[in-house]
């Protein structure tokens, strides 16, 4: 899949509403990598891990990040679960 079609299937999965619990009337045009892309390439073009989100969000989201505040309550909590247990971060699944 390339990054394209990964960013087309998110923004179309969230029928292109932003994601961010709160800010769900807003137009989702980007996407959000829950796993970082330098440190889980694999996870890249993951759908499941993408969110949609509004510009102001995006960039809200990866504020936060760089100073290290709470983001993760910007991101629907059973994406980021759901995530975790693929790649195997989520507490007892098989690779953690």
């Amino acid at each position: 899949m390339s990054y394209t079609k990964f960013k087309k299937t998110v923004l179309a999965n969230a029928k292109y509403s932003c994601e961010v619990p709160g800010h769900e009337d807003e137009l989702a045009d980007q996407c959000h990598h829950f796993l970082k892309q330098s440190t889980y390439p694999e996870y890249r073009e993951d759908p499941d891990n993408g969110m949609a989100c509004s510009g102001a969000c995006h960039a809200e989201i990866e504020r936060r990040q760089r100073t290290g505040e709470d983001w993760l309550s910007m991101y629907p909590a059973a994406r980021y679960g759901k995530m975790l247990r693929k790649a195997g971060l989520w507490p007892g699944s098989p690779s953690s």
